[in-house]
């Protein structure tokens, strides 16, 4: 599998917050089940499990959320994000000039547009997101 890269509040690799639900489809090219979830007025997410991410659409289909776990490999500028312990990747980022706010399940960085999710002490996931995407909420 391919290393995909976080592009700061842009998206994943090619993978870009704007595009439609099709584009996305077919730029991943895998295998995908929509689901549903409470609370989000129930708006389709799109699990790619095989690839390793689920994408969050807008109601007018635009993607806005991005969640990549395993067995996808996620970088941010040279630094393997998923399945580290989280300590080791956050002074990794450390070392790159990036502070981190630590929360009960993880670490988010909203200056580059990302969160690690370790609620046990490993990074099992990354959320992505655009810039204010927390702020509009």
């Amino acid at each position: 599998m391919r290393t995909l890269q976080v592009i700061p509040h842009l998206g994943l690799s090619g993978i870009r917050f704007g595009m439609n639900r099709t584009a996305c489809r077919s730029l991943i090219g895998s295998t995908f089940v929509p689901f549903s979830r409470c609370g989000d007025d129930f708006l389709e997410v799109d699990a790619f499990d095989g690839f390793g991410v689920q994408l969050s659409f807008t109601a007018d289909d635009t993607l806005e959320f991005i969640e990549a776990h395993a067995p996808s490999k996620v970088e941010y500028d040279g630094v393997l994000l998923l399945g580290r312990q989280v300590a080791n990747v956050v002074a990794d980022l450390d070392a790159l000039g990036l502070s981190g706010l630590p929360d009960d399940v993880g670490v988010d960085y909203p200056t580059c547009g990302f969160g690690l999710y370790a609620p046990e002490g490993t990074v099992e996931g990354v959320s992505v997101y655009p810039d204010g995407y927390y702020q509009d909420g």
